[in-house]
This record gives C-alpha cells, sequence and structure tokens, in this order.
C-alpha cells in the first residue's frame, strides 16, 4: 500500500502544485484584489468632554476628514460605502503638541493602504463668559403715517460663552425686528446674533438663549399747526407790527383714534400790553398736549416773537386830478371847488411808510346818485395794512355841472 502511494511521488506532487496554483489562477481571475480611495471622510472626535470639561475649547485646525486608499477583493470593496468606514480620533490621546492620531476600521477582510492626513491637529483655548445687554435694530419701516417706538425685549439680557479669543471680538448682541407695513403692535419672538465690531456676525459662540420675546409698540403719527394769540394793547404810539413764532406746525404721536381728533394746538394767549418794544416768549407745548398725544422728534417749546414798532408819521400831496371819479352821472361835468393839492397826514411804521405813493393809495371819491350842485363828498383812501390817516375823515367840495349850452330867457313881446 506505501509502496502504491510513494510510487511516483514527485510527479503526484507536481501535480498537486499545478493544481493549487491553477485554482489561485482562476480565483484571482474572477474575484481579483483591488484598491479603491474614499476622499473626504469625516473623522469622528472621541471624548472632547475631557477638554471641555476643564473649561476648554477645541478648535480643529487640520484633520478633521481625511482621504483613505483600501484594498481587498473587488467583490468586497465594489460593495463598499462610506458608512462601511469608521474613523476616529480619540482626544484623550492628545499629544502636548495638539496632535491626535487618526484610527480607521475597515472589514477584516479590506487592508488600509494609506490615509491623509495620518493625524488631526488642535488648539486649544480658554473658555469665557460674558453678560450683554441684548438690543434691537429695525430691518424695514411700518405703514406711512406711523412710528415704532422702542420695543420691550424679554430677557433684556443674556450670557455668550466661548473661545477667549472670540469673545474679545464681542461688540454686542442684536435682536432683528421686522415691521412692514405695521399699523398696530407687534409682537414675535427673534433670534439673537452676536455682532463684532466690523458689524459681522461672530460665530462659534454659544448664548445661554436662542429667542426673545419682542414687543413693538406702533403708534400714528400726524403734522398740525400751532396757533398763537394775543391780547392786550401796545402802549400809544406804538404798533404790533407782526407775530412770528417757531416751529409753526409739530408732529405729534399718540393712538390712532386719539391722534385723528387733533388738528391743532393753541397757546395760552400772549399779552402785549404797553408793549413798547419786541418781545420774545418761549412757551413749552407739553402741557398743551391733549391726553394721551406725544411730541414726536420736536422740540419741546415754541419761541414766540412779538414786533413792536414806533408809529412816525408822514406826509404826501394829494393832486385832485389824482383823485378818481366813482358813479360821475352821464350828463354832468365835475369841478373841484378847492383847486389846490391836498395835504395827506399818515401814520404807521417805517417800512409800511418808506415806499408809499399817493398813486398807490388809489384815492377817489363817489359821486353815484349825485345832481348838478355843489356837494361836499369824502376822501376814500386804500390803506395799506398798519398805515392810518392822522385827521379824519377829509372831505372835498366839488361842483357838478350840465353839459351843454346854457338857455336864455324869452324876451317878452
Amino acid at each position: 500500500m506505501l509502496d502504491n502511494i510513494m510510487d511516483n511521488i514527485g510527479w503526484k506532487l507536481l501535480s498537486v502544485l499545478l493544481g493549487f496554483v491553477l485554482w489561485l489562477t482562476v480565483v484571482n481571475y474572477e474575484d481579483p484584489l483591488v484598491t479603491r480611495t474614499f476622499n473626504n471622510v469625516p473623522v469622528n472626535k472621541l471624548n472632547e468632554s475631557v477638554i471641555t470639561s476643564q473649561r476648554k475649547s477645541i478648535e480643529y485646525v487640520s484633520g478633521d476628514r481625511v482621504d483613505i486608499k483600501i484594498r481587498g477583493k473587488r467583490s468586497l470593496v465594489d460593495r463598499m460605502s462610506y458608512n462601511d468606514i469608521y474613523v476616529y480620533a480619540d482626544l484623550s490621546k492628545m499629544s502636548i503638541t495638539g496632535a491626535v492620531e487618526i484610527q480607521v476600521q475597515v472589514d477584516n477582510d479590506i487592508k488600509v493602504m494609506e490615509k491623509e492626513p495620518g493625524t488631526m491637529q488642535v488648539e486649544l483655548e480658554n473658555v469665557l463668559t460674558i453678560q450683554k445687554e441684548i438690543q434691537h435694530v429695525f430691518k424695514d419701516d411700518p405703514a406711512a403715517g406711523y412710528i415704532a417706538l422702542n420695543p420691550s425685549i424679554e430677557p433684556n439680557s443674556v450670557q455668550i460663552t466661548g473661545p477667549q479669543s472670540k469673545i474679545a471680538l464681542v461688540k454686542r448682541v442684536l435682536v432683528p425686528v421686522s415691521i412692514s407695513g405695521a399699523t398696530k403692535e407687534v409682537t414675535f419672538y427673534g433670534n439673537l446674533q452676536v455682532m463684532g465690531e466690523d458689524g459681522q456676525e461672530i460665530l462659534g459662540l454659544t448664548p445661554s438663549i436662542n429667542q426673545v420675546k419682542v414687543v413693538v409698540p406702533i403708534e400714528k403719527t400726524k403734522r398740525i399747526d400751532i396757533q398763537v394769540p394775543v391780547t392786550g394793547q401796545v402802549a400809544a404810539g406804538h404798533v404790533l407790527a407782526g407775530v412770528s413764532y417757531e416751529p409753526r406746525t409739530i408732529t405729534v404721536r399718540g393712538k390712532e383714534g386719539v391722534v385723528d381728533e387733533v388738528s391743532s394746538i393753541t397757546l395760552e394767549p400772549i399779552s402785549v400790553q404797553g408793549l413798547t418794544e419786541d418781545k420774545v416768549v418761549e412757551v413749552d407745548l407739553v402741557p398743551l398736549l391733549p391726553r394721551s398725544v406725544f411730541l414726536y422728534d420736536e422740540a419741546e417749546t415754541v419761541k414766540v416773537t412779538l414786533d413792536v414798532e414806533a408809529l412816525v408819521q408822514r406826509d404826501l400831496i394829494l393832486q385832485p386830478r389824482e383823485v378818481q371819479n366813482q358813479g360821475l352821472a352821464e350828463g354832468l361835468t365835475l369841478t373841484h371847488v378847492a383847486q389846490g393839492a391836498y395835504s395827506l397826514r399818515l401814520s404807521g411804521t417805517q417800512e409800511a411808510l418808506g415806499g408809499l405813493t399817493v398813486s398807490a393809495l388809489r384815492p377817489s371819491i363817489s359821486l353815484a346818485n349825485l345832481g348838478a350842485g355843489t356837494h361836499t363828498v369824502q376822501l376814500v383812501l386804500d390803506l395799506p395794512e398798519g398805515v392810518s390817516l392822522v385827521a379824519q375823515p377829509l372831505r372835498m367840495q366839488v361842483v357838478l355841472e350840465a353839459e351843454g349850452p346854457v338857455t336864455e330867457p324869452e324876451e317878452e313881446q
């Protein structure tokens, strides 16, 4: 038996070897070894709490994603996805230089050929917490004729936690407020934004709250007039030449129904009794406003100037030919009894009398319903405001005569 087995042993071993080689060839031909690269594979961070529990923040400088090359049978490699690769870095094993080795786990029949990078680089920084008041910023406007008052924000402050370098950049904490076209109170919950000196939002910080309640009062505005009454008389020989005041109108705000009822505001009468010179009075507007109506972006006082001027006199010479005849009946002619000029003594302010002429007074007499004969009529002058005639009334004598030849009486036969 043994002799039969050992007979031609060399050929038999060669046959077995050739069969094995043939089997390997067939297997490798049908399911060869191949390589494949998975790019940008995320690295899982393990044991971050070991660092964060020490009030340290972690900044991942590099190595939070990795490219991996694997090798294995085609039948296995072709079926692999990113879910079949687990990549991690254990931060509890970080070196003093901030390097953490990246580990890759795959199926036992798969070999990891390369990983790039091989380590994750991190930087640690102290974590600080600060308290900030929450401010608002309007992103748009209410409807025309309405205004938004400062909103109430609840809560009105927040704690911000983060790396020391980022905390140092924090300028303010904002809640954006949108009130586009609003005509009544707006209430909403708004998200917070942590802003830097440059007006850009700072990311990577943790607020103690993410939202706040915002209530924005909306009121109506209206432009109204100011009325300034005066009382009394200035001193003899003087005149109140004018009353000026600034502002002449103001904008008020309030609830819509209340503001709609307000058209003007009237000051208490200002006395000019016995004044001989200009007087300036400032009046507080706030006490004069109706209840629940308020000034909007306006000065709280009105400045009233009382312009008082001394009266002066001036004489103008009026020629009869300058008088306009009103209502002269047809068939009549007019003759002035006094052929000389009339003197008009006028009283008024220097400004009013300075450039005044007789023609500007448009002197006239009324002859309506008057027949032939001698008549005394009153001179009518169109006096400017603030100008008066010292001697009144001024009367003129005129003669009205019928036109045509005079009929002689017939002689008796």
